[in-house]
């Protein structure tokens, strides 16, 4: 079963797409054949996943004599489709293990991911040579945040002093802060650097700033494992301005702001660099022009939206025009189901908060740590959702969704019958 969860955690590095979903949905259809789902486990799983499963059910019937093309409609069901399987296997593996064994199994995963990734790079030395970050990302992957996640692991048990529980020993998670931390790093992904502050960063930060409230002993060990996590950071950031590559990330991170927020839209070069806040800006164009319904609800599945002039988007992609999905994942709800759908979005992830902060409530160190890293995942899903979709992107964050699902399984159902064996 550990294996199960280790694998529904890690996948989503190695493949995308509908075949992550795939794999997913196979896995969450083994568990219930192999043991079942009684009524009152199947109610619990429905109270879960019914905010998200009616907003399918918004955009489906939205789309109904809309016109809508066909392949951007399997597409935007899937896109808000998928979010649900990844949470449902998340919750299933809940019901099988405890929180200190699905803690484990992500540090695992971690490391897994973060070492393939490193192995990449130091069997492509020549890639370092790279002009700039996207050529280097496209050679050896765009960052993933089964790191991010490892690294939250480590120190949030510290921090809750959850590391005997998890038996952590220390030569072990200093391996997976410095391993994690290089990925990260190498991601060149502002996204991931964000996650990582927000997720793994924040929380030590916050305790270090209240003196420690995890215990004496714990504060210090966190101490030591908080300047460990600064201080792989800084040589690896140290040793990438000396690269192309790296110049160039630092000059996109300090243009992160006007990506999202620029209003400049004149030339194609002005459009082109805050890319992200002009289809913001086509997309409530679009909105302010719809009928009092369609605002409530949305224009359903499949709506595209007007950029008013052909772009290239590189890659398989093309040139297009009209786009079916934006970076925004706020302004790409509000679109296809309107302001409601979104109000049940948004709410459904302060849900998923509200249940990390019932588990860190908990007396178990195990389920403290885990509640730790659902509050602030979620707070991390959310301010990435305006730049790269958060929940509704392809398949970056599965892996957090998966724990959501998980986490809710512990709150609302107590930990597994057999979960001593497990653990």
């Amino acid at each position: 079963m550990v294996f199960v969860a280790i694998l529904g955690l890690s996948t989503s590095a190695f493949v995308s797409g509908f075949m992550l979903t795939s794999v997913y949905l196979v896995l969450g259809v083994l568990m219930v054949l192999r043991w079942g789902l009684s009524p009152h486990r199947r109610a619990r799983a429905i109270n879960l996943l019914l905010p998200m499963v009616a907003l399918v059910l918004m955009g489906v019937i939205g789309s109904i004599g809309a016109g809508h093309e066909a392949n951007f409609i399997r597409r935007d069901i899937w896109t808000f489709g998928r979010a649900i399987v990844a949470v449902w296997l998340g919750f299933m593996i809940g019901l099988r293990i405890g929180p200190a064994a699905l803690l484990r199994a992500a540090i695992l995963s971690g490391l897994i991911v973060a070492g393939w990734h490193i192995g990449r790079v130091l069997t492509n030395l020549s890639v370092l040579q790279s002009d700039t970050a996207n050529v280097f990302r496209g050679e050896i992957g765009r960052g993933f945040v089964h790191p991010a996640i490892a690294v939250a692991v480590v120190l949030n048990s510290y921090r809750w002093r959850a590391s005997e529980v998890l038996r952590l020993p220390t030569i072990v998670s200093a391996a997976t802060v410095i391993l994690s931390v290089a990925s990260i790093v190498l991601s060149f992904s502002r996204t991931m650097f964000t996650v990582t502050i927000m997720l793994a960063v924040l929380p030590l930060f916050v305790q270090l700033l209240a003196s420690a409230s995890g215990g004496v002993r714990a504060g210090i060990r966190s101490r030591r494992m908080f300047i460990l996590t600064l201080g792989a950071a800084s040589v690896v950031m140290v040793i990438l301005p000396m690269t192309s590559a790296g110049r160039d990330f630092g000059e996109k991170i300090g243009t992160s702001i006007s990506e999202l927020t620029g209003s400049n839209f004149e030339t194609k070069a002005d459009i082109t660099q805050s890319f992200r806040s002009y289809e913001r800006q086509q997309a409530f164009t679009l909105y302010d022009t719809g009928s009092g319904l369609e605002k409530l609800v949305g224009f359903g599945f499949g709506q595209t939206i007007d950029l008013e002039l052909t772009l290239d988007f590189g890659g398989d992609v093309g040139e297009f025009r009209y786009v079916p999905v934006l970076h925004d994942g706020f302004s790409m709800t509000l679109i296809k189901v309107g302001a409601l759908g979104l109000l049940v979005y948004v709410l459904w992830h302060g849900y998923i908060w509200v249940v990390g902060r019932r588990l860190r409530a908990f007396a178990d160190p195990s389920y403290r740590a885990f509640g730790e890293i659902q509050m602030y995942g979620v707070a991390a899903l959310v301010l990435v959702t305006p730049s790269v979709a958060g929940a509704l992107n392809t398949n970056s964050f599965d892996t957090l969704l998966v724990l959501f699902g998980a986490g809710y399984a512990y709150w609302r159902l107590g930990p597994p019958a057999d979960e001593d064996a497990l653990v």
